[in-house]
């Protein structure tokens, strides 16, 4: 868990950052095949998902939450689409996934291998 020290005696910890993979899957909001792109979460979170056509996300089984602020989706699509040119491929993906559970489970790369 990457942690960063933000102010004197103030430090933040979260999820590991980077881990992005790239599905083409149907979306829940389109209802049709568009590109989506993975956030991993972490051992402890579940990953977000990020429709590059319609900006929903959802995490978890549940669409995120759609803030109340004016051009909230046009945002959200230009930041899914550049998720998706910076995701990694399978492999490096599947390398980061069980670099982080690693310390978690004795059989990671069978848990990886269903990615």
């Amino acid at each position: 868990m990457p942690c960063e020290t933000v102010a004197e005696g103030v430090t933040v910890c979260s999820g590991p950052r980077g881990i992005i993979r790239r599905h083409v899957v149907h979306c829940w909001n389109c209802k049709t095949k568009r590109r989506v792109v993975e956030v991993y979460g972490g051992a402890w979170y579940a990953s977000l998902y990020t429709c590059c056509h319609c900006g929903d996300g959802w995490g978890d089984g549940e669409r995120a939450e759609r803030p109340f602020a004016r051009g909230w989706r046009q945002k959200s699509i230009l930041r899914a689409k550049r998720l998706w040119r910076e995701a990694l491929t399978l492999e490096a993906f599947r390398a980061a996934v069980a670099a982080d559970l690693r310390p978690y489970l004795r059989n990671v790369e069978d848990v990886v291998r269903d990615l």
